[in-house]
């Protein structure tokens, strides 16, 4: 881990200091052509506490990017916009939440960065009528008009579509943690509510991460994610921005069985702007929860690097199952890319469009056959074991490594 020092960085996005320290920095490998970029670099605001990522792109080469090379618009599990069986207990939750502020089902709801719909759909099927999408993707606005008779425009937080049709409820889920500069889309978001209007904010809680492992380095892996917030960092951001906070908790995000991811919202109304909220809002315990937070991961990452370098000192023919997150994090700074890999696997027909330094995703059918002088390490969190499983009936007699 790097020594903390203090330097001139992207400014902090909730009280706009750019005096930070450094508190550590990771470089992962990525699929080959663009991207968000390759370094993580995690910082400390040294006014108000917040832990953020530094970032070179500008708000406009993000946007370009999840405009073309986004993966949402394709089947990639909860969490990106899908209608699955966690997905709907997520929207559920959200729908409770905000019901009691609803003037009725003819209420005008947008969500903003809404991927694939999946929660304006469910809000169809409870009898919503005026429901609008809003995303980046052409390919996920496309879908949810096409397919689905959704109204849907493409668009982002800075410039929201239907200038015609203000807002009684304006949902910004999960996208607060990618944004360059939340404070300008909660602007925009401000201007776009009716007088009574509610804003429905909810994002990823840093607070507890250490408290939900999924994998090593999972929620830095996560490069979109650039502002790790608590419930005191977001107050603050939403007070600065002229709302008043009605409410803001805490609840969870099922991903798998077994598994949640910890999540915060808040419901807001429009109320007087707090330019002084910078002056006395410093929190530290941020800070802390994130050293903490780094390093278990890492422990948990020494006790893969080991099980890592035994196959890459083996030589042997390795494939690679599970071309994610956690892929990266092993390819990357795990010591994965040092074995011998002679094929990376994953069954998501968007990822067997792309490449890894300059390898081919192919489907699990490249397994079939292969000798028992190969080796499968599944890089999968949530479904290692049912990949492994699923070995036998590609009469694969190799052996396999399941890092999960």
């Amino acid at each position: 881990m790097p020594a903390e020092q203090s330097r001139e960085v992207r400014a902090c996005p909730v009280c706009g200091d750019h005096a930070a320290v450094v508190l550590d920095e990771f470089s992962f490998k990525d699929f080959d052509g663009p991207t968000l970029g390759l370094v993580s670099r995690l910082l400390a605001c040294g006014t108000c506490g917040m832990v953020y990522n530094d970032t070179s792109l500008s708000e406009a080469q993000s946007e370009a990017w999840y405009a073309q090379q986004s993966l949402y618009a394709a089947e990639m599990g909860v969490g990106s916009g899908g209608l699955g069986t966690w997905d709907r207990e997520r929207y559920a939750g959200v729908l409770d939440l905000i019901e009691a502020y609803l003037p009725g089902p003819d209420a005008a709801i947008f969500d903003v960065g809404c991927a694939k719909g999946g929660f304006l759909r469910y809000l169809k099927e409870r009898g919503y009528r005026r429901i609008h999408g809003v995303d980046l993707s052409p390919d996920c606005v496309r879908a949810l008009r096409e397919d689905h008779g959704v109204a849907a425009e493409v668009g982002s937080a800075r410039r929201l579509p239907f200038a015609d049709t203000p807002a009684d409820v304006l949902v910004l889920s999960h996208l607060l943690e990618h944004l360059q500069d939340p404070l300008a889309a909660l602007a925009h978001a401000r201007d776009k509510l009716t007088d009574d209007g509610i804003l429905f904010v909810e994002l990823p809680d840093a607070s507890r991460y250490e408290e939900f492992p999924v994998f090593d380095l999972y929620w830095i892996a996560q490069r979109e994610h650039i502002n790790h917030f608590g419930a005191h960092h977001l107050r603050m951001l939403l007070e600065r921005s002229g709302f008043s906070v009605l409410r803001l908790g805490q609840r969870m995000m099922r991903i798998s069985a077994q598994t949640y991811n910890p999540l915060l919202y808040a419901i807001c109304r429009r109320g007087e702007m707090q330019r002084d909220a910078t002056s006395n809002a410093a929190d530290r315990a941020m800070v802390e929860a994130t050293r903490s937070y780094l390093a278990r991961e890492l422990a948990r990452l020494e006790a893969h690097k080991r099980s890592i370098a035994t196959v890459a000192a083996s030589g042997r023919p390795t494939f690679a199952w599970g071309i994610g997150l956690e892929f990266f994090c092993l390819y990357s700074i795990g010591g994965l890319g040092t074995c011998n890999l002679v094929g990376l696997i994953d069954n998501n027909p968007a990822k067997q469009r792309r490449t890894v330094g300059g390898m081919h995703i192919e489907s699990q059918e490249r397994l079939r056959g292969q000798s028992s002088d190969t080796v499968v390490v599944i890089t999968s969190a949530l479904h290692g074991t049912a990949m492994a499983e699923t070995l036998p009936s590609l009469s694969f007699s190799g052996e396999v490594l399941v890092l999960g």
